[in-house]
């Protein structure tokens, strides 16, 4: 047995509580209760490239939407919704070596609906995770549209069952929604002279932690042991039931599961 399946001190107690509060920081993730419905609006320039240099020094453009990780999720003091970018592209990464698995997810910004207690439809900048099999449904809605050009689409998404995935399993195009509509829709904050709909910056919020501060994350006490059955740490569906009776931010339904869809225009 590893001596480091404990920790003690102030500085263990500090280190868990940065954790806490860098996970605080990081923008909302998309995800549905299992038997609702809602409206998303992507917001990623479908069409975008980056260049990249081969090994044989040849550099080329490829597309840079979306924006792709292996990902590690954790359990940390209970909450199983902390994430954290894997480095083993780079160098041991010491979440696969404690049999943390990590999967392949490719990231994109939405606006996404979410209806409050009185019944009124909101909207709100998220981070839209989507596993392998959700890549799939975004390819296929693609490959239906003129030049593949998805920014600004509006969709009405759905999950029917806690078997499908927390991102949906049905996405239904709608029409593509006028940026002076999204600008109407997107929430303003303090200090803004207009609502922010410019795509997350994913290699500034996606950074992935250094090997020794996820080495001092495992050795705090505060992470869980990896799954060994059911649904892996980073399952397409739900890792932990709580994630539907509890729902994130309480923002997803009108309080009876089902979303809002009697607008008199669509977005």
């Amino acid at each position: 047995m590893t001596s480091n399946w404990f920790s003690s001190g102030d500085e263990a107690v500090e280190y868990a509580e940065k954790q806490r509060d860098n996970s605080f920081g990081a923008p909302f993730r998309f995800w549905m209760r299992a038997g609702t419905s809602t409206k998303i609006i992507f917001l990623d320039d479908f069409n975008a490239t980056r260049t990249v240099t081969l090994p044989s020094g040849e550099r080329r453009e490829i597309s840079a939407i979306p924006f792709l990780i292996d990902e590690h999720q954790i359990t940390i003091s209970g909450d199983f919704n902390n994430y954290k970018t894997c480095i083993a592209k780079m160098e041991p990464c010491p979440l696969c070596l404690a049999n943390h698995r990590a999967s392949t997810t490719g990231f994109f910004t939405v606006l996404a609906m979410w209806v409050d207690d009185k019944g009124k439809e909101r909207w709100q900048k998220k981070l839209y995770p989507a596993k392998l099999k959700a890549l799939d449904l975004i390819r296929n809605q693609r490959n239906l549209r003129k030049d593949g050009q998805l920014q600004y689409a509006g969709f009405q998404v759905a999950r029917n069952s806690k078997k499908d995935l927390r991102t949906g399993n049905d996405l239904n195009f709608v029409d593509y929604v006028p940026v002076e509509r999204i600008m109407e829709l997107a929430p303003k904050f303090e200090g803004e002279d207009k609502p922010n709909i410019a795509p997350y910056d994913y290699a500034k919020i996606l950074v992935p932690d250094s090997a020794d501060d996820l080495r001092a994350l495992l050795q705090s006490g505060v992470v869980a042991p990896p799954k060994k059955y059911g649904a892996p740490d980073n399952s397409d569906q739900d890792v932990n039931n709580s994630a539907d009776s509890t729902g994130q931010e309480g923002e997803q339904t009108n309080g009876n599961g089902s979303s809002n869809f009697n607008s008199p225009i669509p977005f």
